[in-house]
């Protein structure tokens, strides 16, 4: 069975990680976000959330979970008396469908859903019922959510609906504790809605709660938790549902209000007195507020789709404010098919320290490794094929004899054996009386013991070499005094000197690895590639942010950090977001 849609279906994100469908053009258009999401052993499975008016088109034949919430009532109007404000009852949550298993065959279906009702003032009844949430095809509604009841102010019953608006007891009958007014009614059981009564008031100080969709209104309660009929009632719970993968109230009640006392709203969307029901989730509205908007949501498993352009690989991907994304921490592949573009991120792996030395028995210390280069592209084509990715390791250590193994390793992106692009690894740190090693970003130099007395002599840091290949880098600390080893470079910035306790530079301690190259491409703002610090004497220089390691720590792995002094290199990482583009949205269902 294929399902393809028509316009525009989601208006708000309802649960955390779920994003839009969205239209992207006449007759192309984008599934945006999170549409595959994992439900406990079920397998991948599609959402289609609508918390507005839309329509669907199915082919063939087949089953969807389904969810359809009903918009829930107004509260009611707070009434003046004698100078007091007398507050009134809360609105009834919309009445709730749940279907594990509904079929659905060949056509073109409607989605309305329903509006929350506006605050009840004894005039506007029609306007204060929440409004219904349909599912149609072919003109003919094959399910209705119904709206929620009304609550009531002074004197008034609630109103009947999916759930039941709270009644409100007259302030002229505070006196005669015969008489109550009575909460709606549920009354559309026989419609399949699931659904339950306002709350009953008892003394006029005590407007009752709306019913929601998991329970019933209930009572306000004294200090001891004991049911208190002078205080406002509180909104029934709303229903459970997993439908999105992770468990969610719909449907609470609105809680009433009087004379500044407040009664809850349900969980699930029901308002707080004086606060409005929650949109998307029928939630019945607070005494004089409004009732939320309503949803219907379909899930169902995908069995195939006609692409345009989509990516699959052999890491997982996640889903952030509509897009896909991809990251690699260790080497392996992807697939594209169709052709687009995608945002890319590429890390070298970070240089290793330099080794601590040992002279008169004390120990010298040694300069930070520098960090990974870095490549950053805003838009990268790509097309369709079999990529490669490896991820540049940390460098080891650097000792003298190990220069190959000490610097970082490269990140490629390969297409067909051929190399697209390298994001190269750092340079490492040197030890007494070493330069530090060229590379994506240089490794810190460090001037040699034995020259502690000569100002004439120092040891550069190493260069960042390679910006005519895309990196991007800085170069390492140059190492002017045997007790202050330099820091390795970071891609925002090169390596810094040490500092005194007030702030200046100070070439007798060890250097500073310099700042990482900010980046938002998974949605937040990350630092990757800082440079190492460098240690001498038990003086620690800090490693740059973005990964960089303090001297005597390793720099930090996925991030493409320089290594501290005595320490290794963090590893590489690639990354790519992209938007999943399907044409015709023709989605088979199993």
């Amino acid at each position: 069975m294929n399902i393809s849609v028509k316009k525009k279906i989601l208006g708000s994100v309802l649960v955390a990680g779920l994003s839009a469908f969205q239209s992207m053009a006449k007759d192309d258009f984008c599934i945006i976000g999170g549409e595959k999401t994992q439900i406990g052993n079920s397998g991948s499975r599609m959402l289609m959330i609508f918390a507005e008016d839309g329509e669907f088109t199915v082919t063939g034949a087949g089953t969807v979970e389904l969810l359809m919430v009903g918009g829930g009532g107004g509260g009611g109007q707070d009434s003046i008396r004698e100078s007091v404000n007398q507050g009134g009852a809360g609105g009834g949550a919309g009445g709730v469908i749940y279907r594990e298993s509904f079929a659905v065959t060949a056509g073109k279906y409607t989605v309305q859903i329903g509006k929350g009702g506006e605050i009840w003032d004894r005039a506007n009844n029609a306007e204060a019922m929440g409004g219904n949430t349909t599912l149609s095809k072919s003109g003919a509604v094959l399910l209705t959510a119904f709206g929620g009841g009304y609550g009531a102010c002074n004197g008034n019953p609630g109103a009947d609906g999916g759930c039941g608006g709270g009644g409100a007891k007259s302030y002229w009958d505070i006196q005669n504790t015969s008489k109550k007014q009575e909460g709606g009614k549920a009354i559309h059981a026989a419609d399949g809605n699931l659904g339950f009564d306002g709350g009953v008031s008892t003394h006029s100080y005590g407007p009752g709660g709306g019913g929601g969709g998991g329970g019933p209104a209930q009572s306000g309660k004294n200090s001891a938790g004991e049911d208190w009929d002078v205080v406002p009632g509180v909104g029934g719970i709303g229903f459970a549902c997993s439908i999105t993968g992770s468990e969610v109230y719909y449907a609470g009640g609105g809680g009433g209000w009087n004379r500044g006392n407040v009664g809850k709203g349900g969980i699930g969307g029901g308002g707080d007195g004086h606060a409005a029901g929650t949109d998307g989730l029928g939630g019945g509205g607070g005494a004089n507020a409004k009732g939320g908007s309503g949803v219907l949501i379909l899930s169902f498993i995908p069995s195939g789709h006609t692409v345009d352009f989509d990516i699959s690989g052999t890491v997982n991907s996640f889903r952030d404010d509509g897009y896909a994304v991809m990251s690699f921490a260790e080497d392996g592949e992807f697939t594209v098919a169709g052709a687009g573009t995608v945002e890319l991120l590429m890390v070298g792996g970070g240089g290793g320290g330099g080794q601590d030395r040992i002279r008169e028995s004390v120990n010298q210390g040694g300069a930070g490794g520098g960090a990974g280069g870095v490549i950053y592209r805003e838009s990268f084509a790509v097309t369709a094929g079999n990529y490669t990715v490896q991820i540049g390791k940390g460098g080891e250590i650097w000792n003298l004899a190990n220069n190959a193994e000490a610097m970082g390793g490269n990140t490629t992106l390969s297409k067909s054996g051929t190399v697209l692009l390298t994001a190269f690894g750092g340079g490492y740190g040197a030890c007494n009386g070493n330069p530090g090693a060229d590379g994506g970003c240089g490794g810190g130099g460090a001037k040699s013991y034995w020259n502690i007395n000569d100002s004439t002599k120092k040891c550069e840091g190493g260069k960042a070499i390679y910006a005519a290949d895309g990196n991007l880098g800085f170069d390492g600390g140059v190492s002017t005094h045997s007790y202050g080893p330099g820091g390795g470079g970071g891609a925002g910035g090169p390596a810094q000197s040490g500092k005194n306790s007030a702030g200046e530079d100070w070439d007798v301690v060890p250097g500073v690895g310099g700042i990482g190259f900010a980046c938002s491409i998974t949605g937040s703002e990350v630092y990757y590639a800082g440079g190492g610090g460098g240690w001498n004497r038990g003086n620690v220089g800090k490693g740059g942010i973005g990964g960089g390691g303090d001297g005597h720590a390793a720099g930090t792995d996925g991030l493409g950090g320089g290594g501290g002094a005595n320490a290794k290199g963090g590893s590489g990482v690639l990354i790519i977001r992209y938007l999943r583009r399907l044409k015709g949205v023709t989605l088979r269902f199993q």
